[in-house]
């Protein structure tokens, strides 16, 4: 159903947790697919960083990975799996219309997002990031 979701259990790994806001269109196109936007941090639980009303209008679902960090970078791909298991198979959600976005550790998560999963993917929004390896 349309609305807010904090705090939601990965399916696989319980104590990691995702957001998730879904627009009214979810409920009202039924059949539908609909692009989503991956929203990864450095610093945990970073809410969906003001992008409500931009998802609403454009029918996007927001799913915030709340265990993306810089202290525990090493994790940030897991954390990324276990978001996968937990929305692919319950929600409908374009296989080719995924986006990621973030800020300084959450942008090279984004981008490494991006780099593994390339066919998911559309596009990512790296805010403030710097790789000499990217």
């Amino acid at each position: 159903k349309p609305g807010i979701y904090r705090g939601v259990p990965c399916v696989n790994e319980p104590e990691r947790t995702i957001d998730v806001y879904m627009p009214m269109a979810y409920q009202d196109e039924p059949n539908a697919e609909f692009p989503a936007v991956m929203i990864s941090m450095p610093n945990k639980n970073p809410g969906f960083i003001g992008l409500e009303v931009w998802a609403e209008r454009r029918g996007v679902i927001l799913i915030v990975v709340n265990s993306s960090s810089n202290k525990t970078y090493s994790e940030n791909p897991i954390a990324r799996a276990r978001m996968y298991e937990t929305v692919i198979p319950t929600m409908r959600i374009h296989p080719k219309l995924g986006f990621a976005i973030g800020m300084s550790g959450g942008g090279r998560t984004s981008w490494d997002a991006v780099c593994a999963d390339v066919d998911r993917f559309a596009g990512v929004v790296c805010m403030g990031f710097g790789d000499s390896e990217a």
